[in-house]
């Protein structure tokens, strides 16, 4: 590879998600799901990393809607810009159809509450790819992506929901609303 940007292509989806899925199978705690991706990503080719992690960008990027960040805000108690990211990270991890269902349907969320749990996230989840990219090469993984294909690149959203008006939220995520509410 060289330090110029390259014109990769994410990551085949349904070898992704193999990926994602195998890692829930690591056990019930998150630190054994990010255990197993960085041992895997450990084994992926140079390119292969950088799949992953643009594969993972447009899954953050198709994430980023007004309809999950209320979702978000009412698993999380609240909800920053980066709380969103590490949010859209957590639900990445859960797999294939949870996030997609997610999608389609915010509220299906519901199905993913373990009591007493405090927060959906996953910041680290994030970081992955980038930390083993530079143990294997020495470099930045930021170095090889386009500009044009960073998650940070940010789409605005137009918030159709507002914490002073719960009844919003509510029309949204029906269930999530009426399970967490805690004004």
């Amino acid at each position: 590879m060289t330090n110029e940007k390259n014109s990769f292509e994410p990551m085949d989806e349904e070898k992704y998600w193999q990926i994602i899925d195998q890692s829930l199978k690591e056990g019930p705690y998150q630190s054994y799901q990010e255990q197993y991706l960085i041992h895997k990503l450990r084994k992926l080719s140079i390119v292969e990393i950088v799949k992953f992690e643009l594969r993972t960008d447009e899954l953050m990027h198709n994430s980023r809607t007004n309809q999950l960040w209320c979702a978000a805000s009412l698993l999380n108690d609240g909800c920053s810009d980066d709380a969103f990211d590490y949010f859209r990270y957590w639900l990445i991890s859960r797999g294939n159809k949870v996030y997609h269902d997610a999608l389609k349907n915010p509220d299906s969320l519901i199905e993913e509450i373990i009591p007493n749990k405090q927060y959906y996230r996953f910041e680290t989840f994030g970081y992955m790819a980038y930390k083993v990219f530079t143990e294997k090469t020495g470099g930045n993984l930021c170095d090889y992506i386009q500009d044009d294909r960073k998650h940070n690149k940010r789409t605005n959203i137009v918030f159709t929901w507002s914490y002073e008006e719960p009844e919003t939220m509510r029309a949204i995520c029906p269930n999530l609303f009426y399970e967490l509410w805690r004004r």
